[in-house]
């Protein structure tokens, strides 16, 4: 069970789930299940960052944490970047935030993981520089010419921008690496 207290009303929430469990369908939908409280919705602080999202709906990769402060160390100033698998913003917003990237694109094609995906966008100040492509990916994907980096499973993301037309001076792995 884990007790949560909403930065913005200052009530707790109370959510029971088994860590990590995470539904084996193609939005990887979460099992948490609200005990107390009227909604999942829940907010995460790091690194500068706030992670917005509904965790009765999506999960949280807290394993992704030292890709995050990584990214975060880079200097994107002028740089294009293209997330495949956006969910909630989880390596978009510290390319936006503390990378400073110039824009990033970002597709996902969770429902719930897209609306935490626009708060975030939102309450960290930098929806104008990212523009949310929402659908499967393989469709979605925007003909970038040359985005310096390319964010998602290094073969699948490969694949899809040959299909599209692009080159890519780099593709980041979602799982942590380059």
């Amino acid at each position: 069970m884990q007790y949560c207290r909403d930065p913005l009303t200052q009530n707790y929430k109370c959510l029971h789930g088994e860590r990590g469990r995470i539904l084996p369908t193609g939005t990887r939908d979460s099992t948490l299940e609200i005990l107390v409280g009227e909604d999942g919705w829940v907010t995460h602080h790091e690194n500068g960052i706030l992670y917005s999202f509904d965790a009765s709906k999506c999960m949280f990769s807290s394993g992704n944490f030292s890709e995050k402060l990584r990214i975060a160390r880079l200097d994107c100033k002028d740089e294009v970047i293209v997330d495949l698998f956006a969910g909630i913003g989880y390596f978009v917003l510290p390319f936006l935030v503390r990378a400073r990237a110039r824009f990033v694109y970002a597709c996902e094609w969770n429902p719930h993981a897209l609306e935490a995906l626009r708060h975030n966008l939102k309450i960290n100040l930098v929806a104008d520089r990212c523009h949310v492509l929402e659908g499967d990916s393989r469709m979605t994907a925007p003909k970038v010419a040359n985005p310096a980096r390319l964010l998602g499973q290094a073969d699948v993301a490969c694949d899809m921008m040959a299909v599209r037309g692009s080159r890519r001076r780099q593709v980041t792995s979602g799982v942590g690496g380059i």
